[in-house]
């Protein structure tokens, strides 16, 4: 079970950003977006990786956070001062497919420290 902690600690960090309003993190509409995509990109790989650690499975990992994607952005629909978007379903089942991919493959190649981490 403490192997599955960071994932849920992240599931739920994530849950809680898609429950606040939305900030612009630029003066630029171009600029916000490519940081908020950036954004999605990161947390979606990190969640793949706190799956990973818990399920050992890189196809299981990517498959349950694409699932978690869905969710959320149900969960953003249901949200006062927020939306729900196809596009970032797809951004992060593309980072999380992306992820798992790279743990399946690249394994062997990662940095000592962070295989020691999935591996505990």
């Amino acid at each position: 079970m403490r192997l599955w902690l960071p994932a849920i600690f992240w599931s739920v960090f994530i849950f809680v950003l898609s429950s606040l309003p939305g900030a612009d993190f630029a003066k630029t509409k171009g600029a916000d977006f490519l940081i908020r995509k950036t954004l999605h990109v990161i947390e979606y790989s990190i969640l793949v990786l706190t799956y990973y650690r818990g399920s050992k499975n890189a196809f299981v990992s990517a498959g349950l956070a694409v699932i978690f994607a869905l969710t959320d952005e149900l969960h953003q629909n249901l949200t006062p001062t927020r939306t729900g978007k196809v596009s970032d379903v797809l951004i992060d089942s593309i980072a999380s497919l992306t992820t798992g991919f790279i743990l399946w493959k690249l394994f062997p190649i990662l940095p000592a420290k962070l295989k020691s981490w999935l591996l505990e």
